[in-house]
């Protein structure tokens, strides 16, 4: 779904293939076998409406490529200026919307493959079972076809007038040249090519049609891949006392049961992202791994029954306990009462105690700052914000003593 033109899109597009098969045998009355397998591979396209911005940047006045109307009216702001005692300044605002050549999709690969094998059965007419074990893989590759490369794109805006009379990059010239153009955090210097005579920076022309040596120049292709992973041995066993016991409400329920799971998860960003070099931060390689055994027990004793205002009268209580390899033993329950009158109304009370034992993500995954809209955050107590409010001095000095 486009929106602004054809500079991005709301919803990405989307491909998706699926294979499910499912299989039951029974080996005896008693006893059947069953098989789950399911295949499925998604593809998400998602052109975003602009891969970087500029605003208000300071642009220097001795670009060949700024029009010849902007410098002039530069050159006469400069001229009095010691008069007006305003120092002109020219400021570069873009974005690469509606610019194809600088603003190429991104593709997210997903593919799910999961395997259910298993039995159940009867034991006794009082007490079924399941035993099966699961298996099941995520992988993603996420391929960003145009990556931008921050460096690259400060020092192809810093152009002068080379020797030869045309536009060339300052660093070319000078390998220590440092451009006017700051793209929010982007570390000084430069990382992905090397400034100098041989240099493969390329003069960007911001008042003409983006080049293709621009951006073969200015972006990458990288790609990044995830792999989560969970493996699943579970027993359960269910059943009623119906053929020999039943209280005033009917026969007991209940269910047992115990489970084992092994989970697995690991992010490896591409080795240009994992330099950082952008403003938005990029998380690092990350692997982390957990197992847990679990236990669970369920009863439900129907107290009262099929008597005046007591149509039913049920209490049900569980209790599950696991022990994770990392964060130790955690025990949950929970009970009810169900209260039945008549068969148009049902009152039902229950209290329970759960505990969230931390998932892979939670465990594993890095401290990040979030920026928002590229927003920096601001320290209100560093020394070029202090002076900008009228009490903030004596605040900052109030809630940070050891302040010098």
């Amino acid at each position: 779904l486009p929106f602004a033109g054809t500079a991005g899109d709301i919803i990405p597009t989307v491909e998706r293939f699926s294979i499910n098969g499912f299989a039951d045998y029974d080996i005896t009355p008693e006893i059947s076998a069953f098989l789950e397998v399911k295949f499925n591979r998604t593809e998400a396209t998602l052109q975003n409406a602009a891969d970087f911005a500029l605003a208000s940047e300071p642009f220097s006045p001795d670009n060949p490529f700024i029009p010849a109307a902007i410098v002039d009216q530069f050159n006469t702001l400069d001229a009095i200026s010691g008069v007006t005692g305003i120092d002109p300044t020219i400021t570069l605002s873009f974005t690469t919307a509606g610019q194809p050549g600088l603003n190429l999709p991104e593709i997210t690969e997903r593919e799910t493959t999961r395997i259910v094998g298993g039995f159940r059965g009867e034991v006794k007419s009082w007490l079924n079972y399941e035993v099966s074990a699961n298996y099941g893989r995520t992988e993603v590759e996420i391929f960003d076809t145009g990556t931008l490369l921050p460096d690259r794109l400060q020092a192809s805006l810093d152009v002068v007038t080379g020797p030869d009379g045309q536009p060339t990059c300052a660093s070319t010239l000078d390998p220590t040249a440092t451009s006017p153009v700051t793209f929010l955090d982007t570390p000084p210097g430069f990382t992905t090519f090397t400034p100098g005579p041989d240099s493969i920076c390329v003069p960007f022309n911001l008042f003409a049609p983006v080049s293709a040596d621009v951006t073969e120049f200015l972006l990458t292709p990288t790609a990044s891949n995830a792999v989560i992973e969970q493996a699943v041995l579970n027993a359960t066993f269910t059943g009623s006392t119906e053929d020999f016991f039943a209280l005033p409400g009917g026969p007991i329920g209940y269910a047992a049961g115990i489970e084992y799971r092994d989970e697995r998860t690991a992010f490896q960003p591409d080795a240009l992202l994992a330099l950082d070099l952008g403003p938005v931060p990029v998380s690092p390689a990350i692997a982390g791994d957990f197992d847990v055994i679990e236990g669970f027990a369920e009863i439900n004793l129907p107290l009262l029954g099929d008597l005046p205002f007591v149509e039913a009268l049920n209490f049900d209580a569980s209790v599950r306990v696991a022990d994770y390899s990392t964060v130790g033993t955690t025990a949950s329950f929970a009970f009810g009462l169900l209260y039945q009158p008549v068969d148009d109304l049902r009152v039902r009370g229950s209290f329970n105690r759960s505990v969230g034992a931390p998932n892979l993500g939670e465990l594993f995954a890095p401290q990040s700052v979030s920026l928002s809209s590229f927003t920096t955050i601001e320290d209100p107590c560093d020394a070029s914000q202090i002076e900008l409010g009228e009490n903030r001095a004596a605040n900052c000095a109030a809630q940070l003593p050891e302040m010098p």
